[in-house]
């Protein structure tokens, strides 16, 4: 527990991230609690775990991360974090999810750090072992281009499906080429640079300030592209190795959490329509970005005729530095479409 704000409110520590919790009881800074992932009525929420049958694992002093791993190709073991010292296997689907949530909370950021240490490299990428090089220039081309006249309703649902949102949900149904997705195309940089510095190899610390996790029923707020390079101008390409590790360790983590934030509330309602959040990498006047989006089905229209359609409604935020934040709303109503700007008042802070 870092602080207490009110005698029922701690800010406690998960990793490196500050997070708000509501306890049943008071407690004090310095204290240690047990932490689990329930369903709320917003969908996922951090709350402080009973006294008794919580594992170790769950608690907030666990170290979290995902080590390299050496499997070949993107497969369904790979979807969630494996063998993260300290954790013990989930008895159940609730405490897989708890412990899942937990271990990206604790080392996750935005995939836009990872785009610009690449950008920022520039030609020192040919110190790096060639199998390297291919993997983040696979990476790189993916991005979505905002550029002219912007991407047509194709590019932008081929961005969609390729979000890394549904990569486990591909797998399952039998496809074996995930050409583009994004969470196959991180898992593969992240198998490179393992096999390059070594199963024992650690990744760099994370540095900066990381952008806070998705919130249920929070407009999307997209990560500003950091204001420093993370990689120092001497760092020998181990070095650079390990730094590229980390930001992909973190880019995997972020994209975990918007998978266990686009859950249905109740597991028989998998089948209906329910919100979906996600991060595509953008690319505008030849710089990182990020768009950010919330796919949602827009149930508060009462009207019966109006039900009879397709309701949906898009919220997004893009972030680039040649541009800052910017956001929108669409409404969808069968063919019909409305646009809202929102205007993004508080900029995210610039991480590392």
């Amino acid at each position: 527990v870092l602080s207490t704000p009110t005698p029922t409110t701690a800010i406690v520590s998960v990793g490196n991230q500050e997070l708000p919790v509501t306890l049943p009881t008071p407690s004090s800074p310095g204290a240690q609690l047990a932490l689990v992932v329930q369903r709320g009525p917003d969908g996922l929420q951090l709350a402080h775990a009973p006294a008794r049958g919580v594992p170790a694992a769950m608690t907030s002093t666990q170290p979290a991360g995902t080590p390299p791993t050496s499997a070949p190709a993107p497969t369904a073991s790979q979807t969630q974090p494996t063998n993260v010292p300290g954790l013990v296997a989930p008895a159940t689907p609730a405490a897989a999810l708890t412990q899942a949530t937990l271990a990206a909370l604790g080392n996750q950021n935005s995939v836009v750090a990872l785009l610009t240490s690449v950008l920022r490299l520039g030609d020192r990428t040919r110190d790096l072992p060639e199998e390297v090089q291919r993997a983040l220039g696979r990476l790189t081309q993916a991005t979505l281009q905002l550029d002219g006249k912007g991407p047509d309703a194709a590019a932008l649902q081929r961005a969609v499906a390729r979000s890394g949102l549904f990569m486990e949900s591909q797998l399952a149904s039998g496809r074996t080429q995930l050409q583009g997705d994004l969470k196959a195309l991180l898992l593969n940089v992240q198998r490179v640079l393992g096999n390059w510095l070594g199963t024992e190899a650690q990744s760099a610390a994370p540095s900066g300030k990381q952008p806070p996790p998705p919130q249920p029923g929070a407009m999307p707020r997209a990560a500003a592209p950091p204001a420093a390079t993370a990689l120092a101008g001497n760092a020998s390409p181990e070095d650079i190795g390990k730094t590229l590790l980390s930001q992909t360790d973190a880019a995997l983590s972020r994209l975990r959490l918007h998978q266990m934030a686009s859950l249905p509330d109740r597991i028989e309602a998998a089948s209906a329509r329910h919100d979906i959040r996600m991060e595509i990498p953008v690319t505008v006047g030849q710089q990182p970005g990020v768009l950010s989006l919330v796919i949602s089905p827009d149930e508060d229209n009462q009207d019966p005729e109006k039900k009879k359609k397709k309701n949906w409604r898009v919220q997004f935020a893009v972030n680039a530095s040649v541009i800052g934040e910017v956001g929108a709303e669409i409404g969808l109503l069968g063919e019909r479409a409305n646009v809202v700007p929102v205007r993004c008042r508080t900029r995210i802070g610039r991480g590392a």
